[in-house]
């Protein structure tokens, strides 16, 4: 069987779509990895300022991080 230079060229040409793609997903999936982690960071952090200083591990807290104050009224 005679190989043309047309059809090597034609694989050429595919194989470097294929690596390219290739590429293209593996940079997609790190910056969706990083933008879940940063999305998961930026939830795991309290986003109420009272409770801020109340999670410290101050060793007298605040008479606004008792247990009775951080209860929602009603």
């Amino acid at each position: 069987m005679k190989i043309y230079p047309s059809y090597v060229a034609e694989a050429q040409a595919r194989y470097r779509r294929r690596v390219a793609a290739g590429v293209a997903g593996v940079v997609v999936l790190a910056v969706m990895g990083a933008a879940a982690l940063v999305v998961l960071e930026s939830s795991a952090q309290p986003t109420n300022r009272a409770t801020v200083g109340c999670a410290s591990d101050a060793r007298s807290p605040a008479p606004a991080c008792a247990v009775s104050n951080l209860r929602r009224a009603g």
